[in-house]
């Protein structure tokens, strides 16, 4: 997800609970990353304090398993935005 959609889908968190829904970001960046995205303003280039959950997926398998990533052998994959609607 860019910053954009990302600040986007957490300033619309409540409104997505309040219809039986969960947004869950997710990113091939580390943990760390996401840390410093969140604690850096949004007038910084960051994302600041976050309403939703930031997933890490530096092993890239969530991002093969739902069809996303680019293989690319050597460097095992670019990730590209993705939006899914994951109905029970």
């Amino acid at each position: 997800m860019c910053p954009t959609e990302i600040c986007q889908f957490s300033d619309k968190a409540a409104e997505f609970e309040a219809i039986g829904a969960q947004v869950i970001g997710c990113s091939i960046d580390s943990h760390f990353t996401h840390r410093e995205y969140t604690m850096k303003p949004r007038e910084q280039g960051g994302l600041g304090p976050m309403s939703i959950p930031m997933l890490s997926d530096i092993t890239k398998s969530i991002a093969r398993d739902y069809g996303c990533l680019l293989d690319h052998s050597e460097d095992n994959g670019v990730a590209l935005r993705a939006t899914y609607i994951i109905d029970t």
